[in-house]
């Protein structure tokens, strides 16, 4: 049996949310997938797909390291890098 990544849920209300969406502009729609695609999207993120971290902080990038690089780094140099994040996210 082929299992889709993004089965939906038939139980899903479609006229409602959607309702819903007109009149809010957003709406929130819990258990969207089936629970096969749901496991099976788990499975993709969770093990198969290849995490890491970019970012910028000020003038101070772009960075980007995989998730290796980022486990090999000692404690200090990930403290420093995200201290470097927080000061450019306050601004000048």
């Amino acid at each position: 049996m082929t299992i889709s990544l993004f089965d939906l849920n038939p139980a899903i209300d479609v006229g409602a949310s959607a309702a819903r969406f007109a009149v809010d502009r957003r709406v929130q729609i819990r258990d969207l997938l089936t629970a096969d695609a749901a496991a099976a999207l788990h499975q993709v993120l969770a093990r198969e797909t290849p995490w890491g971290l970019g970012w910028r902080a000020g003038d101070d990038g772009p960075h980007g390291l995989e998730a290796r690089q980022l486990a090999a780094m000692s404690l200090s140099q990930r403290s420093a890098a995200s201290e470097k994040v927080f000061r450019a996210m306050q601004g000048p």
